[in-house]
């Protein structure tokens, strides 16, 4: 069995250049450990949008939310593409479908968290979405960690979204993931 640190986190932080979104890339199956990536872009094709998901938490049911948002944004016309509302219903609605469908069911820990930064053409700024468990998403004013070990990394991130510079904001991001 493997012995060490588990523990699974994501990040998201608005600063004054923009937002930095991450994860760490530590992902167990029973006794197997391995490293994959935890952020994706899952931007609508051809929409001029931009969506970052960061995961942290149960992988399958991460990838399963995960990829029921990207099929649902593929579904919105061309004029939903700009407002980012559209977003947000997409992520609450899979979230919590896939909430419903596994853990509260099987009671499994842990759950899953996710991070969505939007951006879109009709917004003049990004917008950072969190989620977990069967609450719809939050927005986030400043920092958010999401997942195990969130509250050692949310004293950091709050230190990088007040960080005078963007360079210090992504130095204490690095510290947060590391």
């Amino acid at each position: 069995m493997f012995r060490g640190p588990l523990m699974t986190i994501a990040l998201g932080i608005l600063t004054r250049g923009g937002i930095y979104i991450g994860a760490d890339r530590f992902v167990s199956h029973g006794t197997t450990k391995t490293y994959r990536r935890k952020v994706h872009n899952i931007s609508p094709a051809r929409s001029g949008s931009v969506v970052m998901v960061a995961a942290a938490g149960h992988e399958g049911h991460s990838k399963e939310t995960r990829d029921a948002i990207k099929r649902s944004l593929a579904k919105l016309s061309r004029n939903q593409w700009t407002d980012w509302s559209h977003y947000r219903d997409a992520l609450d609605q899979e979230s919590i479908r896939v909430w419903k469908r596994h853990v509260k069911k099987t009671a499994m820990d842990p759950e899953f968290w996710l991070l969505m930064a939007v951006w879109t053409p009709g917004d003049s700024e990004a917008h950072l979405l969190v989620t977990g468990g069967e609450n719809a998403s939050s927005d986030v004013a400043a920092a958010q960690c999401a997942g195990i070990g969130s509250y050692l990394g949310q004293f950091f991130a709050n230190r990088a979204a007040l960080a005078p510079d963007p360079f210090s904001s992504l130095l204490f991001a690095i510290q947060t993931l590391y």
